[in-house]
């Protein structure tokens, strides 16, 4: 998801773009996000001519062996924010989608592997237009403080598996040449 906020210097007013991965499912294009809670505070319906869709067939697929106490750090590596992965760690946000895997409760050792696939099938877009966006922000006329608009979603599918390996020897030696003469 690509988010905006405003900041106001004398009577003129700065977008400023961040991309932001979303564990929250329930936002759409013109919904306001409050950043701070990591939250999105209303949905808003926006009109489809201020908007632009692409196709996209992008694919990503990582395959990680893993050391230990290397749960965070899997976040980060397949594209978490920093400031998401604070929130899911200190149960600001609810733990849903990819983001459970932060409950996982078995150990993570050098038997535990990760495969992780991120296909992109479109995005989403509200124009760039600064002045749309502002006297959309105007039409609004909310009670609610929100540091964002949702200006860009895009979708697709995030998948992440964990493998725990047995400790043979033989068999992981198996395991690891199959996993890594395997292409999706």
């Amino acid at each position: 998801m690509a988010l905006r906020s405003t900041t106001a210097s004398s009577n003129e007013q700065t977008l400023y773009g961040t991309h932001r991965k979303a564990v929250d499912c329930s936002g759409s294009l013109g919904s306001l996000y409050d950043g701070y809670k990591d939250q999105i505070l209303l949905k808003v319906n926006v009109n489809s001519k201020r908007k632009r869709c692409q196709e996209h067939k992008s694919k990503h697929c990582m395959v990680i062996n893993a050391s230990k106490d290397q749960q965070q750090s899997i976040l980060k590596i397949i594209g978490l924010e920093d400031e998401l992965r604070l929130s899911l760690l200190l149960n600001l946000r609810e733990k849903t989608g990819i983001s459970a895997f932060l409950d996982y409760s078995y150990p993570i050792n050098e038997y535990t592997w990760f495969f992780y696939y991120y296909s992109l099938d479109r995005e989403e877009e509200l124009s760039n237009d600064t002045s749309n966006i502002q006297s959309f922000d105007k039409s609004s006329k909310l009670q609610i403080v929100a540091t964002h608009i949702i200006t860009g979603i895009q979708t697709g599918i995030d998948v992440l598996v964990v493998l725990q390996l047995p400790s043979r020897t033989g068999t992981i030696k198996t395991i690891k040449w199959t996993a890594k003469t395997t292409t999706l």
